[in-house]
């Protein structure tokens, strides 16, 4: 019964829904500037993918990408704050515009699995597979770069 009503508190937060997932993805097709967007979901409780988070944001901003990060929705915002004030200033500022995940679509395509897993947004949709784990820089670039060419490699 506390976990149910614990879980109605959490609901009633602004949080990252359903409807903002999808405006996500139409926002990308707007027209054919558009810029892709990296979502990234972390949480406190894997703390590389709050410590990363400005790496990864780095990452995005070098090939052209807009950065969203939310965070595990199940986590009450006192750990969140917490989490935040341990940072370095680059990943406090990457994750200062968190909200919790509540979008049922990106839970059940596995958000939760592990921290961090990130969705390239881009023409209209996201891309069916997401980045999944803490991992240097480099590899978040090639990661991003496969997936911004529709998996062609590129140098």
């Amino acid at each position: 019964m506390l976990l149910v009503l614990a879980g109605a508190a959490q609901a009633q937060q602004p949080c990252f829904s359903d409807t903002d997932w999808q405006a996500l993805q139409r926002s990308t097709a707007a027209d054919g500037a558009a810029r892709p967007v990296l979502l990234y979901v972390w949480s406190p409780r894997m703390v590389l993918s709050a410590r990363h988070a400005a790496e990864v944001q780095q990452v995005a901003t070098d090939l052209a990408i807009d950065w969203l990060a939310v965070h595990d929705g199940r986590v009450p915002d006192s750990e969140i704050q917490q989490a935040r004030q341990t940072l370095d200033a680059a990943s406090q500022q990457a994750l200062a515009h968190s909200q919790p995940l509540c979008a049922q679509e990106l839970i059940e395509a596995d958000a939760y699995r592990h921290f961090p897993t990130a969705w390239l947004v881009q023409q209209g949709r996201a891309e069916t597979r997401p980045l999944v784990s803490a991992m240097p820089a480099a590899y978040w670039r090639l990661g991003i770069e496969e997936r911004l060419h529709g998996g062609e490699k590129h140098p």
